[in-house]
């Protein structure tokens, strides 16, 4: 009894995720099905799974409640992207609907009592009808034995693949523009051709003739588009299927990839990497750089640059406004004075620009450039990887960096103003600090300028030090996650060294490719002190030499088979050697004696005998004979 409560409450919660999908989700809300039939199929197809899905533990009450919202929870979100795959044909109807004029009218849905336009209607009905007659329904059931697989009934954390998610939504929208965007094109033709007859034939009533020649082309034209959808979306499936089961059961390819990247990357890699442009870069070295530019221009040039801006100022003011009626005068002194403007802000422009290139060198180690950025990359523009990076956990970390840089740099500041408070606040905060800027005049104002440039000071080298300990972490931070970039898994570690030393196989077999090789040609070039060839005859040739003086028996000075046997037959004839035709001796040779060795002593009648024969007679062989 216990047993079968068990099974009924999973056939329950089974049918939790399974009922959304057959109430709310098209194609199924094309049909006008009664409650009760749903209800009852999503039971039955419960009950199946159920059956064949590995036993689970006993639920409790408030375990019962928890998993009966997760699996709700469950179904809903295949419901929704089910739903969301059919809404994204319906947008591609809508769009035509607006391109054609179709908007105007619309049919009724009796299940949810709207109006939908003319072409989203067909697209979902379309899609409908290609979803029963292909293997949708089949497809359908195994999505849903899968998640039990993957999730099991009551195993819902929580957690989803956002990730994948994003993909899977900009996905469908993908599909929906390659539905209709043959019909979109083709209204746009139109709508170039109408525009072209409307500038050069004046009597074409383009308002009059636009609709209908818009409605003849979606009409010629969305049947196509209807079956080449439908085409596309039967061949791919079976290619889509595959390559999910391709991948691991309970974890998405990305996540595997990157648990695999266990070993740190190689020095080619980083190399390779390097040539590509992709290098670790920090982002806040150049703001300490251009706060190190600005100190040291203002400790080396600032005075003299402030002192000759003044002096500029109080010249142009006190001595050259009577230039103003005399054009030349007036040109001379404008052009003094914009030398002594610019000559400051020049230097200090280019003392930034040399100290960040400088600091920028030595974060990079050396000088990088590489034209493969500009190479097109159309798989940014997928909005998928950009919701991947936007929802990423490296955006995580740049936020936190963010705010950890903005609390530091708003700490320093408050510092340096509390401290400049606390030192004047007898000075520029008390009553009498009017007097005597009153009193002293210039004096007073000169005190008041000190102390802010001495504010000014205290407050660079506050945020000097602070963008010098936030350059040091993101340094380590950048390097840190470039190398974690950088990681490989042992097969590309394995296919590394293949490409950059070969296969083993491959690098054995060209070892021995070239040990015969210079086995050969060294074979070719012993056969020149050789006395005759013994051929069998095309597949073996055998070189012999003899000198009674130094050897006891004819030595083998080259031997060879098949092509290369057909060289030594030339080499032969080049250099006069006699080819003696001996099938039974040339196998014999050149199975029973290596190049150097002596002949086998079983062949000592044969070869004497071809000897004597050439001595007696003075043979010299002729091969076309």
């Amino acid at each position: 009894m216990a047993a079968f409560a068990d099974q009924l409450a999973l056939c329950l919660l089974a049918s939790l995720r399974i009922g959304p999908t057959l109430a709310f989700a098209p194609p199924f809300t094309l049909m006008r099905v009664p409650a009760t039939v749903r209800a009852g199929l999503a039971l039955a197809l419960a009950a199946w799974i159920v059956s064949v899905a590995p036993p689970q533990t006993h639920f409790s009450p408030a375990a019962f409640v928890s998993a009966a919202f997760a699996e709700l929870g469950v179904g809903i979100g295949l419901a929704f992207c089910l739903q969301w795959a059919f809404a994204a044909l319906q947008t591609a109807g809508q769009a035509i609907d607006i391109q054609a004029g179709f908007g105007l009218a619309g049919l009724v849905d009796p299940t949810l009592r709207t109006q939908t336009p003319l072409t989203s209607a067909l697209f979902a009905y379309g899609a409908g009808a290609v979803f029963f007659a292909s293997s949708g329904p089949h497809d359908l059931l195994a999505v849903w034995a899968r998640s039990f697989e993957i999730v099991p009934i009551g195993g819902f954390d929580g957690r989803a693949d956002l990730a994948g998610l994003a993909e899977f939504l900009a996905a469908a929208f993908v599909l929906a523009l390659g539905a209709g965007g043959l019909v979109l094109l083709a209204l746009f033709v139109i709508d170039l051709a109408i525009a072209f007859m409307s500038r050069t034939l004046p009597q074409m009533n383009v308002l009059m003739l636009g609709f209908e020649v818009k409605t003849m082309a979606v009409l010629l034209v969305l049947p196509l588009a209807l079956g080449v959808g439908a085409r596309q979306s039967v061949a791919v499936e079976p290619k889509r299927r595959l390559q999910c089961e391709r991948r691991r059961p309970c974890e998405d390819a990305v996540e595997q990839t990157d648990q695999d990247r266990t070993e740190e990357p190689t020095p080619f890699k980083l190399k390779r990497s390097r040539e590509k442009g992709m290098v670790a870069r920090g982002t806040d070295l150049g703001f300490f750089s251009t706060l190190c530019a600005l100190a040291a221009f203002l400790i080396v040039a600032g005075a003299p640059a402030v002192d000759g801006l003044v002096q500029m100022t109080r010249s142009t003011l006190a001595s050259r406004l009577d230039a103003a009626s005399d054009p030349s005068a007036m040109t001379a002194a404008i052009a003094a004075d914009w030398g002594a403007v610019t000559g400051p802000v020049m230097l200090l422009c280019a003392t930034v620009a040399a100290v960040v290139i400088f600091f920028e060198i030595v974060q990079l180690r050396g000088l990088v450039f590489s034209t493969h950025p500009l190479k097109p990359d159309f798989s940014r523009l997928n909005p998928a990887k950009g919701l991947k990076r936007v929802f990423s956990m490296r955006m995580l970390k740049e936020l936190a960096k963010s705010l950890l840089k903005f609390a530091a740099y708003g700490a320093a500041a408050a510092f340096a103003l509390q401290a400049t408070l606390r030192l004047h606040r007898h000075g520029l905060a008390s009553a009498d600090a009017t007097l005597r800027l009153h009193r002293h005049g210039l004096a007073s104002a000169d005190a008041i300028a000190q102390a802010f440039q001495a504010a000014g000071y205290r407050l660079l080298f506050l945020f000097i030090l602070v963008a010098l300990a936030v350059a040091l972490l993101d340094q380590v931070l950048a390097r840190r996650e470039f190398l974690k970039q950088m990681r490989m898994s042992r097969s590309e570690l394995k296919r590394e060294a293949r490409d950059r030393e070969g296969e083993p196989r491959i690098k054995q077999r060209r070892k021995q490719l070239h040990a015969q090789f210079s086995k050969q040609t060294r074979e070719l070039e012993g056969l020149a002190g050789a006395d005759m060839l013994i051929v069998n005859p095309t597949h073996y040739a055998v070189g012999l030499a003899y000198e009674p003086a130094r050897m006891d028996a004819p030595v083998v000075k080259a031997r060879g088979r098949n092509r290369f046997a057909l060289l030594l037959r030339r080499r032969a004839v080049l250099l006069s050697i006699p080819i003696v035709e001996d099938r039974t001796l040339a196998q014999a040779l050149y199975r029973g004696a290596e190049t150097g060795a002596p002949v086998p002593a079983s062949t000592y009648h044969a070869v004497a005998a071809h000897y004597l024969r050439r001595r007696r007679h003075s043979f010299v062989a002729d091969p076309h004979a």
